[in-house]
């Protein structure tokens, strides 16, 4: 299994830094052969900076398959100009793709829908802030009744980019609560309990919403 001719793909460079090591790149796939797959220079999600790469470089690659996400290790072989410069790198060997067990890395801007009943009963229809594969964050009245440890049950509406919907199920821990103005409260949350399925949902929603960043 590889990523496909067409397919976005994360890139994040291997180096003992965990600052580098951390900084996540999106590229794609333009063109493959027996040898060698050759991407899009990646560019940061933060900044719009292009990674500089060499040969030998060692670098993780992450793409979506089904919904779920996989990596795989590979070098860095060349670059060979095309339309655009793409960079050249080794295919994944054999048994090599896995699954991402990375979560809190997944976590993008999004105003989505969720419903979150308290500990006491009372519900609550809020936004979202943003979203990741780890928790959420939305938006509050200054006067809500939820604070820091409240623990809660979360539904989460998520639209894909193909058009369709899913609810995401889980029970929320209140991490922080920050004054965004004098109406309103930022609440950020953890996900203390989901099960795969759901968070799969979550991280799905998110690296597609990172695709559009490039769009």
């Amino acid at each position: 299994m590889a990523p496909k001719i067409g397919e976005r793909v994360f890139v994040r460079l291997q180096s003992p830094n965990k600052t580098i090591a951390s900084m996540e790149h999106i590229s794609r796939v333009a063109d493959m052969d027996d040898e060698l797959l050759h991407l899009e220079i990646p560019i940061s999600t933060k900044d719009g900076k292009f990674l500089r790469l060499v040969p030998k470089d060692r670098v993780t690659v992450c793409f979506v398959r089904n919904g779920v996400p996989h990596d795989f290790e590979t070098e860095v072989v060349g670059f060979r100009e095309d339309a655009i410069p793409l960079v050249s790198v080794k295919p994944p060997a054999a048994g090599s793709v896995r699954r991402s067990e990375r979560r809190n890395f997944l976590r993008v801007p999004a105003m989505l829908n969720v419903s979150v009943e308290l500990a006491d009963g009372q519900k609550l229809s809020v936004v979202t802030v943003d979203i990741g594969g780890g928790g959420i964050c939305f938006v509050v009245k200054k006067d809500t009744p939820i604070y820091p440890k409240d623990k809660f049950n979360g539904r989460v509406q998520l639209r894909y980019r193909n058009g369709q919907s899913d609810t995401a199920l889980f029970v929320g821990r209140v991490i922080r609560i920050e004054d965004m103005d004098h109406i309103r409260r930022k609440v950020m949350c953890n996900f203390e309990e989901i099960t795969e399925p759901e968070r799969q949902k979550v991280i799905r929603y998110c690296l597609e919403r990172q695709l559009e960043f490039r769009d």
